[in-house]
């Protein structure tokens, strides 16, 4: 069976970049404005599922006002442990952040979650999620999560299989096509 799905990054929480993984906050008033002005440039859906953070549940529910809203956890952003809620500005000095940005690896930031486990975690949910929207017929649906979700799931399920940044601004997305019993997916449009 085939499934549309609308990824969409959360709006902004914060005109500052950083490390805000599990820092829970609200969306900036700005950016409410935005995306409610935007809201038609999205891709239709019959069910949304979100991360369980705030500023994709504000974000689900301004774009998709009357479609039901799943919360899964498992779409939640990765924690980044010392870094959690620092700016960039913030840690140019650290040290240990030096290290750890310079490492070739995918590493943890130290105390914080192994990146491996969150793409575990989310692309397994996605699977799951499309599999049982499928079942019940359903035939666009979109999950609003976070730009390193939606790189792992693009990651794991896109083909051709081959790495790409597919960085996703606040706000954007990709529409795709998404193969249950192949699980692969094929990118329809970038919004």
């Amino acid at each position: 069976m085939e499934i549309e799905v609308a990824l969409i990054r959360h709006a902004l929480e914060r005109d500052e970049a950083g490390f805000f993984g599990v820092t829970d906050t609200p969306l900036t008033k700005a950016s409410i404005n935005r995306i409610t002005l935007q809201r038609e440039k999205y891709p239709h859906a019959a069910l949304v599922f979100s991360s369980s953070l705030t500023r994709c549940v504000e974000t689900a529910k301004i774009i998709y006002p009357s479609v039901p809203v799943v919360i899964l956890k498992k779409l939640c952003a990765p924690g980044y442990g010392d870094f959690e809620g620092m700016s960039f500005e913030a840690l140019k000095e650290n040290g240990l952040f030096e290290k750890w940005a310079s490492s070739p690896d995918l590493a943890a930031c130290p105390n914080g979650e192994e990146p491996f486990s969150v793409i575990a975690r989310s692309t397994a949910a996605f699977k799951q999620l499309c599999d049982e929207s499928a079942g019940k017929g359903l035939r666009q649906i979109a999950v609003v999560t976070h730009q390193f979700i939606i790189q792992a799931i693009l990651q794991r399920y896109y083909v051709p299989r081959k790495y790409e940044n597919w960085h996703v601004p606040a706000g954007g997305g990709y529409l795709l096509r998404y193969h249950t019993l192949a699980m692969a997916a094929k990118i329809l449009d970038k919004f």
